[in-house]
């Protein structure tokens, strides 16, 4: 991987004869880059709005999508350097800079997306500045905030307070991905939030929600409702465009009769918990758990202000295994406590369901490690250099681990039925080459475990290193914007279902020369390179508007493969 050197400058500027209204730290450099900050609508003089000034360095970074959350980048890296702030007249000044190229982000605090070049119309493009030199007339656009507004009233028009309102990008589940934002209806009825640019579904949530309870609960709720008014399949998609503010977006929330679900438990193992959720059926909507009740022992369980639906009672019991200082590590032996599930499948109409939940115990999964290569094995003597991982095919969080023996061979947990992705890891520059299990790769694609356990899985490791290097050529006006380069498979059943994360989709922020380099398993690839970044919000949908734009390559096991892009704007949202 090409090492990171955009580094952010560590002090910010001087005063250069502009009154601001925060004054800004002495740089170690003779130039000056000064200019003002503009409505990136209507081109009128911004007051009060903070410009970070950020030096880009030549070499680029990439950000895999396994495990992202856990790169670690060098200090000083990324968007947030040393900072001023524009004055009456717009005015904004950075004194004694060094040479180099720079990026100028104007933001204001409180309303900053992840990534701030995303905010605006126009993508951030950098400056040039030779020592001594004095660069000014700069006009840096600042798109306002966009915002979404609107009203809830009842079925007799009568405001409704105290209800939560979502906006959530279309594709994303809105509690595991996490919306854009929320906000609860105030005495009024009235709601609106601050939200990026781009295309959302408004909808509310249920009010009172489903709550895990034994006790008294109410028997009615305003059930949840899309705008303009609706179920899921109803919704329509509403577009903020930069600095926009979109009114009027009113729903008119309806109250249902609510019930209980309540049940017992039987085939427990004494003294281990069992968690239980509810996952309302709905088309076309991934299904999520709204509650979840946890028991010892038989129970009981009882879930309350259930609206009228079909439903899913998701029972599961499940031993406790270390955890340690950097996530779950591998097993060293297996626990002697069981997997116990059971599911039910229901209908709500107009009165309370009672259940009784058998548990069953999970099926296993057995297998061994091989290894293809010349490289210092791992010792398979001792705790675990490797890691067989078993995840949910939909992303829900799932901790299901194996154990090792020193002849090379595992055997997992036991495992509730489903859709599961396995994927390996190994120390020693091993990296896995594949999952066969009758001659199929388990690696890329979704397995289903059913009740009985699935033997002779083969883990392959390889030393090998498969490279993908390229270069990206920048024309007007894109010729001095950085960009992103996003890589993912071609096959385009890999686009979801994959798990928390695919080890074949990566993120490529570039640098200024624009040449990058990423590690990746051997495969058919499409490469994009854009004005923006997709790694906030990738989806399914977000991918196949990318592949209007990207370029295919076959990169080979073993080999490195080189391929020259050009830069082309994206909307990403």
């Amino acid at each position: 991987m090409i090492p990171v050197v955009r580094v952010a400058l560590l002090a910010s500027v001087a005063a250069t004869g502009v009154s601001f209204a925060q004054q800004a730290k002495m740089l170690s450099g003779t130039g000056v880059i000064s200019g003002r900050v503009v409505d990136g609508v209507t081109g009128r003089a911004l007051r009060g709005v903070q410009v970070r000034i950020v030096l880009v360095a030549e070499s680029s970074i990439a950000i895999p999508m396994v495990n992202p959350c856990c790169v670690l980048l060098p200090p000083g890296s990324g968007p947030y350097g040393s900072l001023t702030t524009s004055n009456d007249q717009g005015q904004f000044s950075f004194a004694r800079v060094p040479a180099g190229s720079f990026e100028l982000i104007p933001f204001r605090n409180g309303i900053t997306p992840p990534d701030p070049r995303n905010a605006g119309a126009e993508p951030v493009r950098w400056f040039d500045l030779a020592d001594g030199q004095q660069r000014s007339g700069i006009d840096l656009k600042y798109f306002q905030p966009s915002s979404v507004s609107g009203r809830l009233v009842d079925e007799q028009g009568t405001p409704v307070a105290g209800v939560e309102v979502l906006a959530t990008s279309p594709g994303m589940a809105p509690r595991t991905r996490g919306p854009a934002s929320e906000l609860t209806s105030d005495d009024r009825g009235l709601f609106g939030f601050l939200t990026p640019p781009g295309t959302y579904l408004i909808s509310t949530a249920q009010f009172p929600s489903i709550d895990a309870t034994l006790g008294s609960a109410p028997t009615s709720a305003f059930v949840a409702t899309h705008y303009p008014g609706g179920s899921a399949q109803s919704a329509a998609r509403v577009t903020v465009k930069p600095g926009e503010e979109r009114t009027g977006l009113d729903l008119v929330v309806r109250t249902r009769p609510a019930f209980r679900v309540s049940g017992t438990v039987a085939g427990y193992y004494s003294g281990q918990p069992t968690s239980i959720d509810l996952v309302p059926i709905e088309e076309g909507v991934r299904p999520e758990p709204v509650a979840t009740a946890r028991i010892t022992g038989g129970g009981p369980f009882a879930f309350a202000v259930v609206p009228p639906g079909r439903y899913r009672l998701r029972a599961l019991s499940a031993p406790n295994m270390p955890i340690g200082s950097h996530g779950n590590p591998p097993l060293e032996k297996l626990p002697a406590e069981p997997t116990l599930w059971a599911e039910v499948t229901m209908t709500v109409v107009d009165r309370d369901v009672q259940v009784t939940m058998d548990l069953q115990p999970g099926a296993r999964i057995h297998g061994r490690i091989e290894f293809d290569g010349q490289a210092p094995r791992p010792s398979l003597d001792g705790p675990p250099q490797m890691s067989v991982a078993i995840t949910r095919a939909d992303g829900t969080p799932s901790d299901f681990r194996t154990a090792y023996t020193p002849d090379g061979r595992f055997s997992s947990i036991q495992i509730a039925p489903g859709r599961y992705i396995l994927s390996a890891y190994a120390q020693n520059n091993w990296r896995l080459k594949s999952i066969l299990q009758d001659g199929r790769d388990l690696s890329d694609s979704a397995v289903e475990i059913g009740s009985a356990d699935i033997h002779d899985v083969v883990v392959a490791f390889a030393d090998r290193r498969s490279t993908l290097t390229g270069r990206v050529l920048r024309q007007p006006p894109l010729d001095t914007t950085r960009g992103w380069v996003t890589i993912f498979p071609s096959d385009r059943a890999s686009w979801s279902n994959y798990g928390m994360s695919s080890r074949r989709i990566a993120f490529i922020e570039l640098g200024r020369a624009g040449t990058f380099e990423v590690e990746l398993p051997p495969g058919s690839y499409l490469v994009a390179a854009t004005d923006r970044c997709t790694r906030e919000r990738i989806s399914a949908d977000t991918l196949a508007r990318l592949a209007a734009l990207a370029t295919p390559v076959v990169v080979g096991d073993g080999q490195t493969t080189a391929l020259d892009l050009r830069l082309r704007a994206f909307e990403g949202r």
